[in-house]
């Protein structure tokens, strides 16, 4: 749900791969903003986060079961439209964004990490982390990521805390620090 002044948007995946979304402006007036229908490549809509940019412009990004990852980007007249999409190899299970970096956790146990440029497209070459728990590495079913402030002090790359679940039941917290 993310509130647009107008209203909310409300937005819903479905295991079929369609996608709705939808402008409530809080009373009984709900009105279909977007809709992205079925598709049996697409794999099930799995999981989907707002996101706001620099020019406080909001986006949505969408995970598919196919490995698919799709930002969409609502303007200020109320409509939707798919920005950029990008493929990470593996089902997308979970989502989380810290500034421009998403996180995104999938289903073969890695974690990819995908820049967010202006406008909301991807960089097309995402950073790959094969697995959070040695070789054997569950389903990765949540992910939750902030980036750690105070390393700006000591050192000029980026570093992020983490913490991730797993389908087994393991949880694993961990850092992860920007390539040089």
């Amino acid at each position: 749900v993310e509130n647009t002044g107008n209203g909310f948007v409300v937005c819903a995946g479905c295991s079929d791969g369609s996608l709705v979304i939808w402008l409530w402006n809080g009373s009984r007036e709900k009105k279909i903003i977007y809709k992205e229908d079925s598709r049996r490549d697409y794999g099930a809509c799995a999981t989907m986060k707002w996101t706001v940019g620099s020019l406080d412009e909001k986006y949505l990004i969408a995970g598919f079961g196919n490995g698919r990852v799709v930002s969409y980007v609502l303007s200020s007249s109320g409509t939707v439209r798919p920005v950029s999409k990008l493929h990470v190899g593996s089902s997308v299970q979970c989502l989380s964004m810290v500034g421009n970096i998403l996180f995104v956790g999938c289903a073969d146990g890695g974690i990819r990490l995908v820049p967010l440029g202006e406008g909301a497209h991807f960089d097309y070459n995402p950073r790959l982390w094969r697995s959070v728990n040695g070789s054997k590495s569950p389903s990765i079913t949540s992910i939750t990521a902030v980036e750690n402030s105070g390393s700006a002090e000591y050192s000029s790359k980026r570093k992020f805390m983490c913490a991730t679940g797993g389908e087994d039941g393991s949880v694993n917290l961990f850092s992860v620090e920007e390539a040089s």
